[in-house]
């Protein structure tokens, strides 16, 4: 469900101009990296659902992992969904989904100092209502307010303390919506197990 709710976010913030990189919802996945005597170790890293992860090649797995390439980075993590009521004709439910932004500022404008305008945009840019879309109608996307900057990017292993792509002039942010829709119990399929597809 906050699979498709993300990818709704996410296509509101496309088309500005600072915007490059972007992902639906990511997790947090263990990523075996090489380093200089040979050897290998494992760091968790922010990979987007939708993404096959190749056992070959690095550029796949580390596409939304900051770097001086790349201007922005904006991708969305899953906080749950809550059933809150149901009715006659629907089922009505509570999204809580965090938009994590990273920012190369000389990339994007020299003058800025921090990312402050950009969440702002970002933000302001994802209207308080979306359009239906497949089984999720009545979607309102509520402001729920900044995380801590110690908090964002918590769940991998960038090394934030020694990153230098986590201090000026880079920087970041994250910022929580708490989404309201609904399902009508119309559309809901009946559960198919089918144990075979499971060889």
């Amino acid at each position: 469900m906050n699979q498709k709710i993300a990818e709704l976010l996410r296509l509101q913030i496309v088309g500005l101009n600072f915007v490059e990189r972007t992902a639906g919802l990511v997790r947090s996945l263990p990523i075996k990296i090489l380093v200089a005597d040979g050897g290998t170790i494992i760091k968790n890293i922010p990979i987007a659902l939708n993404t096959e992860v190749p056992c070959e090649g690095n550029e796949p797995q580390f596409a939304l992992v900051p770097d001086s390439s790349k201007k922005s980075i904006i991708f969305f993590e899953d906080g749950g969904v809550q059933i809150l009521s149901t009715d006659t004709r629907y089922i009505h439910c509570q999204s809580s989904i965090t938009m994590v932004a990273w920012f190369n500022l000389p990339m994007i404008d020299p003058a800025y100092n921090d990312a402050t305008l950009l969440m702002a945009t970002l933000i302001s840019t994802i209207p308080k209502y979306i359009a239906n879309t497949d089984f999720i109608t009545r979607i309102m996307v509520m402001p729920a307010g900044f995380l801590q900057k110690d908090t964002v990017y918590s769940q991998y292993d960038l090394d934030l303390a020694e990153n230098m792509y986590f201090s000026h002039p880079y920087d970041y942010g994250a910022y929580q919506f708490d989404v309201m829709f609904s399902i009508p119990k119309a559309c809901l399929d009946d559960v198919e197990i089918n144990p075979q597809s499971c060889i």
